[in-house]
């Protein structure tokens, strides 16, 4: 049992739309839950408060952080392009090869979508956080792909089938590639051991990372 009282907090400050005193209140989320999600809730609940309020009551939305979450995917699919881009131009001209210009720009987009599948496998949500760390991944990305389909070239040049060319340079730079990979992962990793407010904020981060790897 614990006691109940009908009163207020004393009043520390004062909001004001154009000069006319207003009443200023914060929706705020869980940890666990979706910036896109609950803001999208919250502009679906606004017509139904409006319908309920006192007439002449206005109802504006002062800060809307969906827009920097929506402004960093914005951010994440123009780094997928960029990169598919240049990689795409870099394989024909020094390969020659249409079908390794396709798998390369390809292969970029399906791990960026693997990568977020596996966020949302662990409990994470697109944010600012997950979504900088998995641009923050598009180049390594976009090195193992480059190294990974020059190699196979450079196999098949040498008169091997494509089969065995496939094998042979995925085989060649297996060690190299898996020795990066854990140095970025080992990089990382201590992020998640992070406490506090700290390891909200950098923890989805490092994770992208790591999952993209």
């Amino acid at each position: 049992m614990a006691p109940a009282s009908d009163s207020y907090a004393v009043q520390t400050d004062i909001a004001r739309v154009n000069g006319v005193r207003a009443s200023f209140r914060y929706v705020l989320k869980l940890a666990s839950a979706s910036t896109l999600d609950v803001v999208k809730d919250v502009k679906g609940v606004v017509p139904r408060i409006m319908a309920l309020a006192p007439k002449g009551t206005k109802i504006y939305l002062a800060f809307d952080q969906s827009e920097f979450v929506k402004e960093s995917l914005i951010d994440v699919f123009q780094e997928i392009f960029i990169a598919s881009v240049l990689v795409g131009i870099m394989t024909i001209v020094f390969l020659g090869s249409w079908r390794s210009t396709l798998i390369v720009i390809t292969s970029i987009p399906l791990a960026i979508m693997t990568s977020i599948a596996a966020l949302h496998i662990t409990g994470q949500t697109i944010n600012i956080m997950t979504l900088g760390g998995l641009a923050l991944s598009v180049g390594m990305l976009v090195d193992d792909a480059t190294v990974e389909i020059e190699n196979i070239h450079r196999n098949h040049a040498m008169g091997k089938p494509l089969a065995v060319s496939i094998l042979d340079g995925a085989h060649q730079i297996a060690m190299p590639a898996l020795v990066g990979t854990l140095c970025i992962c080992i990089v990382f990793a201590p992020v998640a051991m992070l406490k506090g407010v700290s390891k909200f904020l950098f923890t989805p981060l490092a994770m992208a990372v790591i999952l993209r790897c």
